[in-house]
């Protein structure tokens, strides 16, 4: 069965070949990226690696700042991207102790020691951003990789710039 669609649209198809599924490691970062597709044009383009030109010596941006494992920056315009530091998040982390609590204080005096009745997802330690030209953070992903993801795992993000380009 053939399936027509518009040019500018995206289609899961109806294609019954068997797909690959495969997968690769890799060591090093990559020495650049090529973004395309993103309705932001702006964003759209290549991406070198470059080391970041923030101050200190040790990669940190400063003082309260995240540090910056991977700094890339868009060949043609002011746009970045990094993989940065996870920013805390002291509403998250104030809610788990509160649960934390209140299971201990329901299961602790019944001999359930350690248990715990939920498993909870471990926060990752670093996330990919796309920063614009003003250096506030647009989209993110969770990383703890070296590659980030496809378009599907960046989400819109709403806060004040964490690491500014120079």
């Amino acid at each position: 069965m053939s399936h027509l669609a518009r040019n500018d649209m995206l289609t899961t198809g109806d294609n019954r070949r068997r797909k690959a599924r495969g997968y690769t490691t890799v060591s090093e970062p990559s020495y650049g990226f090529f973004i395309a597709g993103s309705s932001v044009k702006d964003m759209n383009g290549v991406y070198v690696r470059k080391r970041w030109p923030g101050p200190g010596a040790d990669g940190g941006a400063g003082k309260g700042d995240r540090e910056v494992a991977l700094w890339y920056a868009h060949e043609n315009g002011g746009w970045h991207m990094a993989l940065v530091a996870t920013a805390p998040d002291p509403v998250a982390e104030a809610a788990e102790a509160a649960q934390i609590a209140a299971e201990e204080a329901m299961y602790g005096d019944y001999g359930w020691g350690q248990w715990r009745p939920q498993r909870r997802k471990k926060r990752a330690e670093w996330e990919w951003v796309f920063l614009d030209e003003g250096g506030a953070d647009r989209f993110s992903h969770e990383g703890d990789t070296i590659v980030p993801g496809a378009g599907v795992r960046w989400k819109h993000c709403h806060r004040a710039t964490v690491v500014k380009p120079v």
